[in-house]
């Protein structure tokens, strides 16, 4: 389970580091101004926050996965829930924000991609 979510978190911090690269390198090349500097810190401030909420939600899973192999009978059965109740959550949130980062197609493919002809229709 940490496999998934730990991708998901080098992912996103590595998109973070493009986007703070990316911001700090576009200024260069244009006319810089106070509103662009403001503009980075927020950035910077954002994904510093994602990060740590990122960081606190893999130890809410790591202590619900601990919990549950500690468990048995029933108890276990009810933090088995608790962890999947947690994930389908975390995946949730995932994709809401995904959608509002405008990664929709990204995260089920994007239908508008032109997919190859078929032999059918290369005989045409």
């Amino acid at each position: 389970m940490s496999r998934i979510s730990n991708g998901w978190g080098k992912s996103f911090g590595i998109g973070c580091v493009f986007a703070i690269a990316l911001v700090t390198v576009l200024p260069a090349q244009n006319k810089w101004t106070p509103a662009d500097g403001q503009h980075q810190m927020a950035m910077m401030a954002d994904c510093q926050k994602m990060m740590a909420d990122m960081k606190a939600g893999q130890e809410r899973l790591d202590e619900l996965v601990a919990k549950m192999n500690a468990a048995t009978g029933q108890q276990k059965i009810d933090q088995i829930a608790a962890l999947l109740a947690e994930l389908v959550a975390r995946q949730k949130a995932m994709h809401v924000h995904m959608t509002m980062m405008g990664h929709e197609s990204a995260a089920h493919g994007d239908s508008r991609t032109e997919q190859p002809p078929t032999a059918h229709e290369q005989h045409r």
